[in-house]
């Protein structure tokens, strides 16, 4: 079968009229966090930041991760959330969610937080006319994993997700586990029993098993009163 030699880098399309104007931060692979201009012209690297995912503040900071577990232990954990200046230099930092011991590894603190964060003062976590993040004060939501038993779930240890609320000063002040509420998701009895059996602690974990339910009890929903985040 045929295939292309030529791949093309860059910037490939891009149609002022149609596009709206601004700023890509990505991941570049072994090197950081990469803001591009709309050209695809580099702006500013951040080296060794690894965000999951990075995200861009006001006032040219930027969210991210300084490192992530080794995957032997651990999958898609990182060591913690940073919130980093212009220069480099680290304002914020949560990583005091668990201190974990991993055979062969240093031990230390780490958040474990994966997929997503969201800073007060933006209940969206992008962009969004009059929601701009705080930058110098203000609570963090941060989506982390946990391992815990659930004797409702599984016998088995489960690596599961918790939402922490954390303060300016790194405090976890709140915090929402997902296996806590599994009873209210609707599973039936075939897939409680799936769960229990094989709760695969290294690849799936409480979020990629709740369902898309066409229908629920508002007693049973709690909004963040900041983020409006529905939990």
């Amino acid at each position: 079968m045929g295939h292309p030699t030529i791949y093309p880098t860059g910037v490939t399309v891009y149609n002022p009229e149609k596009a709206w104007s601004g700023f890509t931060i990505i991941q570049a692979p072994d090197n950081g966090a990469l803001l591009l201009g709309m050209n695809g012209h580099e702006i500013r690297m951040w080296k060794d930041v690894h965000g999951f995912p990075n995200k861009m503040f006001p006032g040219g900071m930027l969210m991210g991760s300084t490192g992530t577990r080794h995957p032997k232990h651990g999958l898609q954990d990182q060591l913690d959330l940073v919130q980093i200046d212009w220069d480099g230099k680290i304002v914020w930092k949560f990583d005091r969610a668990e201190f974990v011991e991993d055979p062969g590894q240093k031990s230390q603190w780490m958040a474990r937080q994966h997929h997503d964060f969201q800073r007060e003062g933006s209940s969206t976590g992008y962009y969004a006319p009059g929601q701009e993040p705080k930058i110098d004060s203000g609570n963090t939501l941060v989506l982390c994993h946990k391992n815990t038993v659930q004797p409702y779930i599984s016998d088995k240890t489960l690596v599961d997700d918790v939402i922490y609320e954390v303060t300016w000063d790194g405090d976890i002040v709140w915090e929402w586990n997902c296996s806590d509420h599994a009873h209210e998701m609707g599973f039936g009895e075939a897939a409680l029993n799936a769960m229990c059996r094989d709760p695969q602690l290294s690849r799936r974990h409480a979020d990629r098993r709740r369902p898309r339910r066409r229908r629920l009890d508002a007693r049973q929903l709690h909004v963040h009163p900041w983020s409006q985040q529905v939990v």
